[in-house]
């Protein structure tokens, strides 16, 4: 696990979209999916969808996943996928919260971790 704070240029897998550079990819919380008032958001979600298709792990950090974009981004994983979620909660009750509704809406993925005490105690773990 390495944070990466220089010149995001610089990075060795950076994902190009558009004219900037994201590393990794954040998608804004929208409760619906309200995709035409946000110019090229189709194509960020379509460029997600590709690569969570090749995910073995996705870490969702202080998001609650009750929004049809996360719903339709990780209900759709392919059958075989097998990723493992991991969630970073305020508390450890939050994120298994959580856990237990992203894994309800998307049986291709398999429970990784739950880790409670926010996302600094979750980056404290790693170091």
């Amino acid at each position: 696990y390495r944070v990466f704070l220089e010149d995001p240029r610089s990075f060795p897998n950076v994902i190009r979209v558009f004219s900037g550079y994201f590393y990794p990819i954040v998608l804004m919380p929208l409760t619906v999916k309200a995709y035409g008032f946000i110019a090229g958001f189709q194509q960020i979600l379509d460029r997600a969808k590709a690569l969570l298709a090749q995910a073995e792990e996705v870490y969702l950090i202080g998001y609650r996943a009750k929004d049809d974009v996360v719903r339709e981004l990780l209900a759709n994983l392919p059958v075989r996928s097998g990723t493992l979620l991991y969630v970073v909660g305020r508390d450890e009750a939050s994120a298994r919260e959580t856990m237990d509704r992203v894994l309800g809406f998307a049986p291709a993925m398999r429970p990784g971790g739950i880790y409670g005490g926010g996302f600094m105690h979750f980056v404290s773990e790693l170091v």
